[in-house]
């Protein structure tokens, strides 16, 4: 199948019907359960393997704004010369999305399809409904230290994209919208009800991360890391570097952490868990213990192919994307 065939992300409204990006910038709603979704419409997007649509999210408004968030790669192609990574708002009534408007927009950078980690984890909180997104260091390592880039940046602004008043206050030269920083390639975001911010990192060889984020915290990224590099020389550890956040969990193997949310409702045995997808190894199983996470039992769909989001249906039920491959999302876990 091409890529307009390829679920990308989707999230949840909250009357339980879902709203799916695909590859090509193509915008869906259904309910997960009842066939294929309808287009709602297209965005424009820059389109290869890994970018076009890169994250979801839908305003806890909704029901009154009508307002969904999503994260798109954009450029001229064909070439990843100039290409960068955006944060649109669209207001989606019906089958039709309307009044989309651009509310930021990263400068243009030059990458290669082995580096184009544009990461684009996304989501809103619903206690202010300041709007967070994770980008990726697309190859540029060393510039998720710099307080001046976007690259490797945990990004959180409002609604309009002004500079979100949780934010830690910006020095001179540095970009007033990072609220974290020192992250690879960021695929998956959730936000609790009460403000808490879960993100996965996707790493190069093992140490993948399950990241609490917390405004002005540094996560490492290429200072430190539980995995290894492209020789599998490993790196510093986060232990060397007490100024430096550890993730609350880290890998011993390449999953590449995917998707991640934290499970609300008590009728699937999942209550106040924290689910991580991944690549082709099912979906890991967390509850808090102590500064970490550890797991809580095994994995579901282990040995699965599993890609993409996951999250909780506000009406029942935790649901994910299963493959490029598939038209339409599978039940991981439901009523």
């Amino acid at each position: 199948m091409g890529a307009e065939d390829n679920f990308s992300a989707f999230a949840f409204r909250p009357d339980g019907r879902a709203v799916f990006g695909r590859q090509d910038g193509t915008l869906l709603v259904g309910d997960i359960e009842s066939g294929p979704p309808t287009v709602v419409g297209k965005l424009p997007v820059f389109e290869i393997s890994g970018a076009g649509i890169t994250g979801i999210a839908v305003d806890p408004k909704f029901a009154t704004t009508g307002q969904i968030f999503v994260t798109v790669t954009e450029g001229p192609g064909p070439t990843l010369d100039d290409v960068g990574v955006a944060v649109v708002r669209v207001t989606l009534a019906g089958e039709t999305i309307s009044n989309q408007t651009t509310i930021w927009r990263s400068p243009r950078v030059a990458t290669t399809p082995t580096q184009a980690r544009f990461g684009g984890a996304i989501d809103v909180d619903p206690v202010d409904g300041d709007v967070v997104v994770a980008i990726g260091d697309l190859g540029d390592p060393s510039a998720a230290q710099d307080p001046a880039s976007f690259k490797g940046k945990v990004l959180r602004m409002t609604q309009t994209g002004a500079r979100s008043a949780k934010n830690p206050t910006a020095s001179s030269g540095a970009l007033d919208l990072v609220y974290a920083y020192g992250l690879r390639q960021p695929r998956g975001m959730h936000i609790t009800g009460d403000g808490t911010v879960y993100a996965v990192d996707d790493a190069l060889h093992r140490g993948d991360e399950l990241n609490l984020i917390k405004a002005g915290a540094n996560y490492g990224w290429p200072l430190v890391s539980e995995g290894s590099d492209e020789a599998f020389v490993d790196y510093p550890k986060h232990a060397t570097r007490p100024d430096i956040v550890a993730p609350l969990y880290s890998t011993n193997f390449s999953y590449s952490f995917q998707g991640v949310t934290r499970v609300v409702g008590n009728d699937l045995g999942l209550q106040g868990e924290i689910l991580v997808g991944t690549f082709g190894d099912g979906i890991f199983r967390f509850v808090p213990d102590g500064n970490g996470v550890r797991e809580a039992g095994e994995r579901i769909s282990r040995g699965g192919d599993f890609i993409g989001g996951i999250a909780e249906r506000p009406t029942g039920g935790v649901y994910g994307i299963r493959s490029a491959s598939n038209t339409a999302p599978f039940s991981i876990v439901k009523n």
